[in-house]
């Protein structure tokens, strides 16, 4: 459902669907719908909002799921979804001006 959300535009409801999903995933899900749920709520807090002041708070939130998600990613071999993971580091990295760690990832 957060991912409808994202594809309207409406990030708001997709970060409040992906929260719900994940307090359900963390306890009992599998590492697919974890990564992938964590890689949502990342996407919805960088989707939120352009607000200059906010955006470098919204990336570090985005930074920390995007990175949660990478070792999930990495266990179950997937790699596409490791590689998306590293892009949205790095993105993240560089939205936050720390360019040259954004290197290390993209």
């Amino acid at each position: 459902m957060g991912a409808v959300y994202l594809d309207r535009e409406e990030s708001q409801e997709a970060l409040s669907h992906y929260q719900q999903a994940w307090s359900i995933l963390k306890k009992v899900g599998d590492r697919s719908s974890k990564a992938a749920t964590l890689t949502g709520l990342g996407a919805a807090y960088r989707n939120l909002g352009k607000d200059c002041a906010a955006r470098t708070l919204r990336e570090r939130q985005a930074l920390n799921y995007f990175s949660r998600a990478l070792p999930l990613r990495r266990q179950m071999g997937d790699r596409p979804g490791e590689v998306e993971a590293l892009y949205n580091i790095g993105v993240a990295y560089r939205a936050i001006g720390q360019r040259y760690k954004a290197l290390e990832f993209l």
